[in-house]
C-alpha cells in the first residue's frame, strides 16, 4: 500500500556538513534601497533546520563588502531550500514560498524593527556543502537558494518560556497590539503560534513582542478587502478573526488573560479542504503525519465524524447516524 503523498523517507535528508553561502543577487521590487555592492554572508549556527521545513534558519554573520575589515552585524538567514522542503502534492520553487514573505514585509516595511524584524533584504545565493551517505563518504552539494536576511532578535519564544508569571503584566496588551497594527496594513500572519513570538524584556528599551515567519502570511489590498471573495475562500475578516483566535491559543499557554474569547467552530471537511490543509500544512508539523496509512485513514475518518456531529449539533460519541 502507497504512503500518503506527503510521505518521504528520512534517508531523502542526509545531514550537510560544513554549508557556505555565496551571494548571487539582490532580488525584490527594493533591491535598489540597498548597497549596491553584493553583502558577504557566513552561517554560524542553525536555529530551526532539518527535513520536512520549508526554510532553514540560521543565525549568520552579514559583513557589508568583501573587505574583512567591513563593519559586521549578527543576522538571521533563511534559506528557503528546496532540497529540504515537504514531499507534498504541489511543488513550488523557494522563490515562490518566499513569495508571500517578501510581500509581506514589504506591506509591513513601516513597522520593521518593532512588531517584526527589521529585513536586510531578499537575495538568491549559492549553498555549497559536503553531504554524507552511509556508503559514500562525502559528497559536494550545490544548491541554488532564496534566502532572507533580517535582523537577529536575542529574545525567547513565547513557547520556550517556562515562567510565564515572570513576564511583564502589559505582555498581552502589547501582543494584541501589535497584531492589530499588522491586521490595519491589510496583512494576515495565518501561521501564529509560540514558535513565531520573539519576547525581549530590555531594562533600558523595555518590553519588545516581534512576529516571525510570515512565510504563510497573505496580504490583502484595499479592494481585496472590500470584494466578496470566491466561494470557499474566507473573507479577510474571518482570516483576521483566525489569527486572533491563534494569538488567543498562545495566551492560554502563557496563562495571560484574554477578555471575550469566543470558542472556534468546527467546519465542514471535504477533500478540497482536505488537500488544500495537507498543501498549506506548517513544515513542523508535518513530522506528526508520518503515519502508516491505516492510521493515517483512521485520523481523517475521526476529523469527518466530528465535523459531521459539529454540523448535526450531535453531543453522542455513539450516535449510530454520525458515524461514517
Amino acid at each position: 500500500m502507497d504512503h500518503p503523498p506527503f510521505y518521504r523517507d528520512e534517508a531523502d535528508y542526509p545531514p550537510m556538513i560544513r554549508p557556505k553561502l555565496k551571494v548571487l543577487r539582490r532580488i525584490g521590487p527594493h533591491k535598489s534601497a540597498y548597497p549596491k555592492e553584493l553583502p558577504h554572508l557566513s552561517l554560524l549556527a542553525p536555529l530551526a533546520t532539518g527535513p520536512h521545513r520549508w526554510s532553514q534558519t540560521w543565525r549568520g554573520i552579514l559583513r557589508h563588502g568583501k573587505d574583512r575589515e567591513a563593519p559586521r552585524e549578527t543576522v538571521v538567514i533563511k534559506l528557503f531550500q528546496e532540497s529540504q522542503f515537504p514531499a507534498v502534492r504541489t511543488r513550488r520553487a523557494g522563490s515562490a514560498v518566499a513569495q508571500s514573505e517578501r510581500a509581506a514585509f514589504d506591506a509591513l516595511r513601516h513597522l520593521q524593527g518593532t512588531v517584526l524584524p527589521k529585513s536586510r533584504g531578499f537575495l538568491e545565493v549559492e549553498l555549497t556543502s559536503t553531504i554524507e551517505y552511509e556508503d559514500v563518504p562525502g559528497v559536494l552539494h550545490t544548491e541554488k537558494v532564496t534566502a532572507h536576511v533580517m535582523e537577529y532578535i536575542p529574545g525567547f519564544a513565547a513557547s520556550d518560556i517556562t515562567a510565564p508569571e515572570k513576564l511583564p503584566e502589559d505582555t498581552g496588551t502589547v501582543l494584541r497590539n501589535n497584531l492589530a497594527e499588522i491586521h490595519k496594513h491589510g496583512v494576515v500572519h495565518r501561521d501564529l503560534c509560540g514558535y513565531n513570538i520573539i519576547i525581549v524584556q530590555d531594562t533600558i528599551k523595555g518590553l519588545r513582542c516581534a512576529f516571525i515567519d510570515f512565510a504563510k502570511s497573505k496580504v490583502y489590498t484595499d479592494q481585496q478587502r472590500a470584494l466578496r471573495p470566491r466561494q470557499g475562500k474566507p473573507t479577510f475578516e474571518e482570516e483576521k478573526f483566525s489569527d486572533e483566535q491563534r494569538l488567543g491559543d498562545v495566551f492560554f499557554e502563557l496563562d495571560i488573560d484574554q477578555p471575550n474569547r469566543q470558542p472556534v467552530a468546527v467546519t465542514g471537511f471535504d477533500k478540497a479542504g482536505l488537500a488544500r490543509l495537507l498543501d498549506e500544512l506548517d513544515p513542523v508539523s508535518l513530522d506528526s503525519f508520518r503515519v502508516s496509512e491505516t492510521e493515517w485513514l483512521e485520523e481523517v475518518k475521526t476529523v469527518k465524524e466530528q465535523a459531521k456531529r459539529a454540523k448535526m449539533k450531535c453531543t453522542d460519541i455513539d450516535c449510530p447516524e454520525c458515524s461514517i
